[in-house]
């Protein structure tokens, strides 16, 4: 019965259900401004792959998995059921081992819907008509992502609305199991340095090797309640835009960035970035 009132919201919903909140008010009181999510994968959106994706191309609700790839979205008094793009239904004994990842995961806390594009759905098991795309939390972990980390997700390599720009990168998810460091936190991008107007990072933990556009920076130690401190011989606007930062710890393991990603992109070197 449940699915069958979803379906039925679905009709209604389609067309307002996923409009673009960055001009709109978010009846959840989330400020969505400047937010972004860096993924391992990316995010597709109306036919283009997207890394990192603004939080404004979605909407604030809460989440009630009720499947592997199956979620529904509350925001206000609406409805939604989501399909995770990517991602079939895992049955067997992964099925409910998924589902209690993503109910951990997203904690009864509220979470950001990114439809892949307008009027994008498909239809679930149960009947039910799903609009198609990803959640995340607010902190910036991808559901579909995580999940497939987890081991329990099956993937889905040609899914609906350009789900073939993802899909190949899930199964390479999926069946990577390189060791992963630490998660960087504290994380400060400061273009210009007091002590000689150059760049400057900082992050936890302490001891890490920082690498920028292939650049290995020195690291001072400690300073400013961060345990790392790197240096490079020039400002960050020398570095340019999209520029790659990675990090690594005495084993030459790479450390964590937003969603467990191993690299992070700053958009413009001159601009200084924080989280």
């Amino acid at each position: 019965m449940r699915l069958l009132s979803i379906l039925l919201l679905s009709a209604v919903l389609l067309l307002s259900a996923c409009t673009k909140s960055g001009s709109d008010e978010n009846v959840s009181g989330v400020d969505l401004d400047g937010l972004e999510f860096f993924t391992d994968c990316g995010v597709v959106l109306n036919g283009f792959l997207k890394n990192p994706v603004n939080a404004t191309e979605g909407i604030v609700g809460t989440v009630e998995v009720i499947a592997s790839n199956q979620i529904i979205f509350r925001t206000g008094t609406s409805e939604i059921l989501v399909k995770l793009q990517g991602i079939n239904a895992s049955g067997g004994s992964n099925e409910a081992k998924a589902v209690q990842f993503l109910r951990n995961l997203s904690g009864n806390t509220q979470a950001v819907f990114i439809q892949a594009s307008d009027g994008c759905t498909s239809v679930v098991a149960g009947g039910g008509v799903a609009s198609v795309g990803q959640l995340f939390t607010l902190s910036g972990l991808s559901f579909a992502e995580e999940l497939v980390k987890s081991g329990f997700a099956s993937v889905e390599r040609n899914d609906v609305c350009s789900g073939v720009l993802v899909g190949p990168c899930y199964i390479a998810l999926e069946e990577t199991d390189a060791p992963v460091g630490a998660a960087i936190s504290n994380f400060l991008w400061k273009p210009s340095s007091e002590r000689d107007g150059n760049l400057v990072i900082l992050y936890s933990p302490g001891g890490a090797t920082t690498v920028v556009n292939g650049e290995t920076l020195t690291d001072f130690g400690a300073s400013n309640g961060r345990g790392t401190t790197a240096r490079a011989n020039k400002s960050g606007a020398g570095f340019g835009t999209n520029i790659t930062v990675e990090a690594f710890n005495s084993e030459g393991i790479p450390l964590q960035f937003p969603g467990g990603a191993t690299s992070f992109t700053i958009p413009n070197g001159a601009n200084r970035v924080e989280f």
